[in-house]
Order: C-alpha cells, then structure tokens, then sequence
C-alpha cells in the first residue's frame, strides 16, 4: 500500500512558492550568461559592434557566475530546510538566515564586480573595503551590532514567524525579522518595530513555544455588582457553552484574588482542549462582554428594587 505524503504546512507551502519565483530567476541568470559564453566564443565581432571591451565582460562573467553558483548553494540549502521541515527540526528563521546571508555575499560580488570595471586589484580593493567597513563599524556601532544579533535570531529556535510573544511591554504575533528588527503585529493590528538588540537584551515570553491550555482573565469589578461571585462563575459558564466542544469539562473557575474598598478582583480561568491564540481571543471578547451584560443587569435589579 502506498504511504500518503504528510500534507505541507503554510510555512513550507510559502517557502516553495518564493523558491519557484527565484528559480525562473536563476534560469533567466543562466540563460543571460550562456548566451554570452557563447557570443564570446562564437561571435567576438559582435561584442565589438557593441564596444564591450574585454573588462567588462570579464566583469559581467565574474558577477553573473558568482551570482549563479550562491542561488544554486541557496537553493540546495533551502531544498534541505523544506526536507527537515516535516520533522519539525528547523523552523521558518533557517530560510530567512540563508537569505540574508546569500544577499550579503551578492553585494560583495557586486561591488568586486565594480572594482574589475575600473581595474582595480583584489588586495587594492580589500584593503579600501577594509578602511570603509571599520570606519563605517565606529560610526554606527549599535548599527552593526544590531545586525549581529539580527543573524543570531535568524538562526535561533527561541523565536520564530508566526510565534505569539511577548518583548517587554508588547505582545503580539512575530510577521518578520530582518537584520534590523522584528515586526510585531499586536491584537490592535498595529505593526510594531522591536530593535534586534533589545529583543536579546530583555525578557521574551513566547507563548508559542511552550503552548499554555490554562487561559486566565482577570476581573476588576464593584462590590455593589457582584454579590454573588458563585452565581457570576455560573452565569460565565452558560455564556461560554457555546465553546463546549474547545474547552475542557468542569475546568471553569472563578477566583476572588483580593477584595478593596470599592472593588473585587476576580481571577476566571479555563482549560482549553488545545492551545488556540484566535479561540482564546475569542472567548475572552465573550467573557469580558458576559461580565458586563451581568453587571448591568445586577445594578438595574438593584435601581427596579428601590
């Protein structure tokens, strides 16, 4: 009997169809340097008819075959991730890291391909680029370092794309991470751009990663509205049947963790079937509405009483 194939997540469904784009690309790349090979070979009269001198092909030939063999490297490594993917060991920030990496050596290649065009030598040019870069280091040193520790989030399984984290006083859902900052998106759909050196130097919680079932809400309401806690902790439960099939029996209770002049703080918690963001969001918008209906409710029985 033939084994079905396990069907591929979206991140991996993602990565195929970028790969597809940059191999029409690749093949474009290969296409522009075989046609040169052999117009080089075949019909040098007409690189003159052009006035391509032989520094600019050779230019064009350096950057356009270095170019070539780091997409087929990156492509071969990518294949890999898509082939570890199933087993869960490398997650979506392996791709990005190879990415960034490939579009930091292509730069390279380019400029070294602009160094040949103005015949400038290797050691000549490596000794410039190294004055230009330590330069460059002093003056924007959080800058550099920032993208250091960009490419060691990048290779990192702390956190990924897609996770629910939360840095500091933010919280919301991982969308990017650039050599720059990772972007944010919070439960208002703001974007929320966080320095890479900040993400590595203070507390993240990543609810993905350790998957929590035990939801907590807490509650702040008037004395004058709850008099009864036991009867709001029920009417809770009715209100969230709706939700009977994603959370577990007889898991709801309803706390009272400290009593004040004028207020009571409850603390409602549950126990989901299965971790769910979207269905925890979900479920509190009900709760806290629930709160609300019953506190309203309280207050016009108690306004109907006088």
């Amino acid at each position: 009997m033939k084994k079905e194939k396990e069907p591929l997540s979206l991140v991996v469904r993602k990565v195929l169809e970028y790969e597809n784009r940059r191999k029409i690309l690749l093949l474009i790349k290969v296409i522009i340097l075989s046609g040169i090979v052999y117009v080089q070979s075949f019909h040098p009269e007409l690189l003159k008819t052009l006035k391509l001198t032989q520094i600019y092909i050779n230019a064009i030939l350096f950057y356009l075959g270095f170019n070539i063999l780091i997409s087929i490297g990156r492509t071969l490594t990518v294949s890999y991730f898509i082939r570890k993917r199933r087993s869960g060991k490398l997650s979506y920030n392996f791709v990005i890291g190879i990415n960034t990496i490939a579009s930091l050596v292509k730069i390279v290649i380019l400029l070294l391909s602009i160094g040949m065009l103005f015949d400038i030598s290797l050691q000549g040019f490596f000794t410039s680029i190294s004055i230009f870069a330590a330069a460059i280091a002093i003056l924007s040193k959080d800058y550099v370092s920032n993208m250091i520790n960009g490419m060691i989030i990048m290779f990192s399984d702390q956190i990924s794309i897609n996770d629910f984290v939360e840095v500091g006083a933010f919280k919301g859902k991982i969308i990017n991470i650039t050599l720059t900052n990772i972007h944010l998106l919070n439960e208002d759909d703001d974007i929320i751009y966080i320095p890479n050196n900040i993400v590595l130097t203070t507390n993240v919680i990543n609810y993905t990663k350790r998957p929590i079932r035990k939801i907590s809400l807490d509650l702040e309401v008037s004395l004058n509205a709850v008099k009864d806690v036991d009867a709001l902790e029920e009417f809770l439960i009715k209100k969230l049947h709706v939700f009977k099939n994603e959370i577990e029996d007889n898991s709801f209770t309803l706390k009272v963790k400290e009593i004040k002049k004028d207020s009571i703080w409850l603390k409602f918690q549950y126990l989901l079937k299965k971790p769910n963001r979207d269905l925890e969001k979900d479920i509190k918008k009900l709760t806290v509405r629930s709160v609300v209906k019953y506190i309203g409710e309280e207050l016009k029985s108690a306004n109907n009483a006088i």
